[in-house]
């Protein structure tokens, strides 16, 4: 399942999630081997709150679960990541390859010309290394326009090159308005 949200969420929130995360206090940290991206997360389980921001972007989840009907039992982690530069290809990914049966939502900042690609292959907890990274079957491209969000099983192998994101990971109650 991967679901296109365009304008997610109204222009006046979509230029404040601009704001927040290009305002000179806003921190940024960079991540041991990985010298072209900088992250700063906001919640991480199983320790929970990680950022004073996190409320800032709790909107994001609450339109998330309005627009698409779903309920969210528990956050696994959601961190803004920015891309400084990409010098190679990037090479496909889960977010939480160590955990089974959750979401993930990518919510765009701001206009660029990345794009998030999607993979054929789903990743196995049981069997990790099933695939080769470099050799996987492309599905599908989604452009990096501002206000997009982009709403999938956790499993699928993507890549992801918007300069600016927000990344949710989460379970839903599957039972929810069924």
């Amino acid at each position: 399942m991967i679901k296109i949200l365009n304008n997610f969420i109204s222009k006046q929130h979509q230029l404040y999630f601009k704001n927040v995360i290009n305002y000179n206090e806003f921190p940024w940290y960079l991540i041991k081997g990985e010298d072209q991206v900088l992250t700063h997360t906001l919640y991480n389980y199983p320790k929970g709150l990680n950022s004073s921001y996190y409320i800032e972007f709790k909107i994001i989840i609450d339109a998330l679960e309005q627009k698409e009907g779903i309920r969210i039992i528990q956050l696994l982690k959601i961190r803004c990541r920015k891309i400084l530069s990409i010098k190679n290809k990037p090479i496909p990914q889960v977010s939480l390859p160590d955990v089974k049966n959750y979401k993930t939502f990518i919510y765009n900042v701001d206009n660029c010309e990345g794009d998030t690609s999607f993979f054929k292959e789903r990743h196995s907890m049981e069997l990790p290394d099933k695939h080769n990274l470099t050799e996987l079957n492309p599905t599908e491209n989604i452009n990096g326009d501002r206000g997009t969000g982009i709403y999938f099983d956790g499993d699928i192998y993507h890549t992801n090159n918007f300069e600016t994101a927000i990344i949710f990971d989460f379970k839903i109650d599957d039972n929810y308005n069924n």
